[in-house]
């Protein structure tokens, strides 16, 4: 049995000097879990309006309150949507990074989520991971937002 465990890091800087670290665990989805069995099983499933790919392409944040479940398809409130900076991929987990600079996603975020297969357009793609987060933006304020999935044997 293979066991997926998401985390969410913000690296905060006020001012461009470092000012703490916040962690908030996730919430997988049942699409990620379908498309990671999909990608396996790539030379059964042929329909092409369902791609095989699983990429990360962007972050949203938004500022709604419900709870996360794994049937979820999009953010509650999603307010801002940035497309990674980096991925990578060591051992048994994916780390995808995106940067928040000034003028990004200023508001009183209280979710964010990753998005395979989508576009700029909000709630576009598929809503690979979800979490429910407290996080103050504003001009002075800018994050480094890691997203880590690491499986492992459950």
């Amino acid at each position: 049995m293979i066991k997926a465990t998401g985390v969410y890091r913000f690296e905060k800087f006020i001012d461009g000097k470092p000012a703490g670290v916040q962690e908030f665990h996730n919430l997988v989805t049942d699409l990620m879990f379908s498309k990671i069995l999909r990608f396996f099983a790539r030379s059964v499933d042929t329909s092409p309006q369902d791609s095989n790919v699983l990429d990360i392409s962007y972050f949203a944040f938004g500022t709604g309150t419900a709870t996360p479940a794994t049937t979820d398809v999009k953010l509650a409130t999603e307010v801002f949507r940035k497309i990674y900076t980096i991925k990578s991929v060591s051992g048994n987990s994916l780390t995808a990074v995106c940067s928040l600079g000034s003028g990004d996603a200023n508001y009183s975020l209280t979710e964010v989520g990753i998005f395979s297969d989508g576009s700029i357009t909000p709630d576009s793609g598929y809503l690979l991971s979800r979490a429910l987060v407290t996080i103050e933006k504003n001009s002075n304020i800018t994050y480094n937002v890691y997203y880590t999935l690491t499986l492992t044997e459950a």
